[in-house]
């Protein structure tokens, strides 16, 4: 895949990004409005201590009788002011000139002495940012005024910030994290049912069209489930279709070409000509390969109807040797030695008995007609977690590469030659799928191919009588 070519992101992604991003960006703005108020009111604060330490300064200062500003501001009271745990505190008493009266040194002059009223400002005091406050004072009987400045560090501010911006930001962060786990909760509870959906058609087989139920069903999600419900009877009533024309032309073609074949047969015996005799056995090898076309059609056909279906408690063993004795002829006929291995007790398993039948039947003719004479065939149960059906041979197997296409309809591996139809595994696969069995092919030890079909167990386990089997060498 090309950069260009990205997977679309899934809803619930859609869902998580267009709901968490709000979410996390409306935190962040209501985090940095609080601080900003929160800051703002603790520097009004501050300031507010600022302005009471210059009103007790403001109190301690008179006149004299020569008109001399003095402040009364013995070591204990400069002590109390500069009482300011990790930040600096300065005073300064200024003139209306500008003259500084007492206090430090380091501050700058008053600015702005023409507004009346406190006024706060900024500003730098040996190397460190302070808050500076200045008010004026005029004290009688002069009408002329002084200015008392004072100004702290900012450490305590800073910290008093700190403190703030941590007691606001843990408990967004808490919200934020909260809000998205709430987001994604009520996403993932919201797409429950889209999930629920996926997951029962996942779990469907490929040719089960049932309709899907409305039953609690969201309402976006009804029109959905209404479109692939009307999909699904249309391929359904396409499938019926096919499979009625497939089983109508090959019961009609049945018996005009068994008929064909019976007097192919009868003028073969009665004709006395060499030449006309190799057409007619020709002729007649052509006809049965037809009948055999045809009847796997049929097979084919009935494996494919899932839905309609019965399935029931049937002994796999009796099964076996019920099949295993109508192909008993042909092994004669190759001189294959047929051996069976079924238990003595039956074994129950949940199937169609009819299906089950063609099942073996398949199999075993598959085995017998790719084993060479004087081969031999092997059938056996197996039961470990579910009762297996193992057959094995002893032909020239299969390739590797063809093993993932025998199933293929119409398709004959290398082995076959012109014979056979490349339908009786098609089949077999079809009847595998229907009745919830798997099926394993695979190569035998010592040549040969070994075919493992492991089926759902019947929950039946009474002594009924379901038929018994025991170990037999038919031919």
């Amino acid at each position: 895949m090309s950069n260009h070519e990205r997977s679309p992101r899934s809803i619930r992604e859609q869902l998580l990004v267009g709901l968490l991003i709000p979410v996390v960006c409306l935190c962040g703005l209501s985090t940095a409005i609080a601080y900003w108020l929160a800051a703002k009111y603790a520097n009004e604060a501050c300031d507010l201590n600022l302005l009471n330490s210059a009103d007790s300064i403001v109190a301690r200062l008179s006149r004299n009788e020569n008109g001399v500003v003095v402040a009364d501001l013995p070591p204990a009271a400069q002590a109390v002011l500069r009482h300011y745990g990790e930040d600096k505190f300065y005073y300064q008493i200024v003139d209306s000139s500008g003259h500084r009266l007492t206090g430090d040194a380091l501050l700058p002059p008053p600015r702005f002495t023409h507004r009346t009223g406190p006024a706060f400002r900024d500003s730098m005091v040996a190397g460190q940012r302070v808050r500076m406050c200045r008010i004026p004072v005029r004290l009688p009987p002069l009408s002329n005024e002084i200015w008392v400045q004072v100004a702290e560090t900012l450490n305590s501010r800073r910290r008093l910030l700190q403190q703030i911006f941590l007691s606001i930001l843990v408990p967004q962060v808490a919200l934020v994290l909260l809000a998205s786990l709430s987001v994604y909760l009520g996403v993932r509870r919201g797409l429950l049912p889209l999930t629920d959906l996926g997951a029962l058609l996942t779990s469907r087989s490929e040719l089960d069209l049932s309709p899907v139920e409305l039953k609690n069903t969201p309402g976006e999600l009804t029109p959905v489930i209404r479109a692939l419900n009307r999909l699904f009877d249309s391929t359904s009533k396409h499938i019926r279709s096919q499979r009625q024309f497939i089983g109508n032309a090959a019961h009609q073609l049945r018996t005009p070409v068994t008929a064909l074949r019976t007097y192919l047969d009868y003028a073969e015996r009665i004709n006395e000509s060499p030449a006309v005799a190799s057409v007619l056995k020709q002729t007649n090898e052509a006809t049965g390969r037809t009948v055999h076309l045809i009847t796997r059609l049929l097979s084919l056909a009935r494996a494919e109807g899932h839905n309609q279906k019965v399935f029931e408690t049937i002994d796999l063993g009796a099964a076996v040797d019920s099949a295993a004795a109508g192909l008993v002829h042909q092994a004669l006929n190759k001189q294959i030695e047929l051996q069976l291995d079924t238990p003595e007790m039956p074994v129950a398993i949940r199937a169609n008995k009819a299906d089950l039948e063609e099942l073996i039947t398949n199999l075993l003719e598959n085995a017998i007609k790719f084993t060479p004479p004087e081969g031999s065939v092997w059938v056996r149960i197996a039961q470990a977690d579910r009762p297996t059906l193992v057959v094995e041979d002893n032909g020239p197997g299969i390739k590797d590469e063809e093993k993932t296409r025998v199933f293929e309809r119409f398709y004959r591996g290398s082995a076959s030659g012109d014979t056979g139809c490349g339908l009786g595994l098609s089949i077999v696969s079809e009847i595998v799928n229907s009745n919830k069995a798997t099926l394993e092919l695979s190569d035998r030890p010592g040549g040969g191919t070994t075919v493992r079909v492991s089926f759902e167990p019947s929950d039946a386990g009474d002594g009924r009588n379901i038929g018994t089997a025991g170990s037999s060498r038919l031919a």
